[in-house]
């Protein structure tokens, strides 16, 4: 039987399953809890689950990223993210009303953490200090911006220099052999014919 026969599920458990991928959910329309705690997920990609989930756990996985929104579901109530490697990025902004505020308590500041480099920051702390994301295209347009203009500049400046070599060499041909009036007394001498 294929999970395509089971589009009418409600609640699926497939927990400790050691699942290396996450499988796509996003056509079971009537799931509403799906656990997926305790496997080997490396990444949540929202567009593989069900548009209706309202509980979600990915506790206990090796996920470090999240992909097109996982936790914008509009019908998400609750969702368990805790032991994960995380990396610290902008984009965790979106998990930051999952992560319980008594994460700076000892009892559950262990669960949810993130990384930097091989630095390990406790989660609630680096969401309390990130910033929003700038938007991947603004920051191409600004970039390919800049290298345009500085391209603009560079050739701009090769072009000067070569004119005012050519325009300083032709006149110095033109220098050693220009007319130069001598300058003469004001008695005028007549020549007769």
């Amino acid at each position: 039987m294929s999970l395509n026969q089971l589009r009418n599920l409600i609640d699926l458990d497939i927990s400790d399953c050691n699942l290396e991928w996450q499988p796509d959910f996003s056509s079971f329309q009537a799931m509403r809890k799906l656990d997926l705690s305790k496997n080997q997920l490396l990444s949540l990609d929202g567009a593989l689950l069900p548009r209706n989930l309202y509980y979600l756990d990915v506790s206990q996985n090796l996920i470090h990223h999240l992909h097109n929104g996982t936790c914008m579901k509009s019908e998400l109530r609750e969702m368990d993210i805790s032991q994960n490697p995380l990396v610290c990025h902008c984009t965790l902004l979106e998990i930051k009303q999952w992560i319980p505020n008594d994460t700076y308590s000892t009892s559950t500041s262990n669960f949810y953490y993130c990384f930097s480099g091989s630095w390990q920051y406790p989660l609630r702390s680096y969401l309390d200090t990130v910033t929003e994301c700038l938007p991947v295209n603004s920051i191409n347009f600004s970039v390919w911006i800049t290298v345009i203009c500085l391209l603009l500049i560079i050739i701009f400046l090769i072009v000067f220099i070569f004119v005012t070599n050519r325009r300083l060499s032709q006149c110095s041909k033109y220098l050693s052999f220009a007319y130069k009036p001598l300058h003469t007394t004001d008695t005028s001498v007549a020549v007769g014919i």
